[in-house]
């Protein structure tokens, strides 16, 4: 739920707390926003203090408790540094702190030259296919729902996930059908997509994945449904030509794990495959290679039969409708010089989606 009372904050009090938290020194604190602290540790690292100011404490909370679930796996996740509830915050407010380990920022994966291109995606896969597969702890509610939102509701680090049906206004109990959670989802994106250059997608994305027979209740995973530029800490250097012909990892840490929900792993893959490949370079022989790679590393780390075809559909409709959503300028990242010439692939993409679903 939103916060309603107000959090009382300033770089005085924020590194009191974070020392109380660490157990050691904090040089330096710089106000990223109204929930992000940067602080600046004795030893040199950064870290980042987030505070529940505008979400509530079960929202905030959520994020440590996935990091210390993913700590043994392979998923490149944000170190856990310290997790703190309102009863014992400073704040009245819970607050994490995690040290992403910063690396280099891209804005565009067509930055990349093309060996470290298709390494991304292959990364990709095997990270999600590792989120999908560990074990976080989420519970179901008392109506059986698996979908929805993950929320701590006794406001406690060490307590279980829960699922739940998240809102601006309410918190409702999780979907027992995942069909029913898609719903929800598609509303939410299209409600973007609504009065802007896009508006015109609206009627056939939201008709298409209506159309797809989603299965009822699959198996249930933790979703980080924004594996995309702006919540990758990429290598140093990865941009060389010489750095990517070495070889070796890309991604040195995948952030945006504090909205995290729960859901058919494949809708979080179909997420990936749009923003990092059919976005900006979709409709391309480049683009068919990648997204075979992507798709057969997730099958070879996930380890169970994995069906690409018209549920995927729909949750690439579903992604392109978030991303268009959320991507002020689409364009910038697009392998299109011309505005005008991307859009119409935009379209074009949803119109060949649409096709497969009729």
């Amino acid at each position: 739920m939103p916060r309603t009372r107000p959090v009382r904050s300033g770089s005085a009090p924020v590194r009191d707390a974070a020392v109380a938290a660490l157990g050691r020194r904090v040089a330096a604190v710089d106000q990223r926003a109204d929930e992000s602290y940067e602080l600046e540790l004795e030893s040199g690292r950064t870290a980042t203090l987030r505070l529940a100011a505008r979400c509530g404490d079960d929202e905030r909370l959520v994020e440590p408790c996935l990091l210390d679930a993913l700590r043994d796996t392979d998923v490149p996740a944000p170190e856990l540094l310290a997790a703190v509830g309102p009863e014992t915050s400073p704040f009245d407010a819970a607050f994490c702190i995690v040290d992403v380990n910063r690396g280099q920022r891209l804005d565009d994966v067509l930055d990349l030259p093309e060996p470290a291109h298709e390494r991304l995606v292959r990364e990709a896969g095997a990270h999600l296919a590792a989120l999908h597969n560990a074990s976080v702890g989420a519970y179901t509610t008392e109506n059986g729902g698996a979908y929805g939102d993950l929320r701590v509701p006794n406001c406690h680090p060490d307590s279980p996930l829960v699922v739940v049906d998240g809102g601006d206004e309410e918190v409702r109990p999780a979907h027992a059908r995942w069909p029913d959670r898609v719903e929800r989802l598609t509303d939410r994106a299209l409600g973007g997509l609504q009065g802007g250059e896009f508006t015109d997608l609206v009627g056939p994305i939201g008709a298409g994945v209506a159309a797809a027979g989603l299965p009822e209740r699959p198996a249930a995973a933790a979703l980080h449904l924004g594996y995309r530029p702006a919540n990758i800490e990429f290598e140093p250097g990865i941009t060389w030509p010489s750095h990517a012909q070495r070889g070796g990892t890309v991604v040195r840490t995948l952030r945006g794990f504090e909205n995290a929900s729960t859901g058919d792993g494949l809708l979080d893959l179909a997420v990936a495959e749009d923003a990092l490949i059919s976005l900006p370079l979709g409709d391309t022989d480049r683009a068919q290679e990648l997204t075979a790679t992507l798709r057969e590393s997730y099958v070879a780390e996930r380890g169970v039969p994995t069906p690409f075809g018209e549920r995927y559909a729909a949750y690439l409709l579903l992604a392109r409708a978030r991303l268009l959503s959320r991507l002020g300028a689409p364009y910038r990242v697009t392998r299109e010089h011309d505005a005008y010439d991307a859009a119409i692939r935009f379209r074009e993409q949803v119109d060949s989606l649409v096709d497969t679903l009729r």
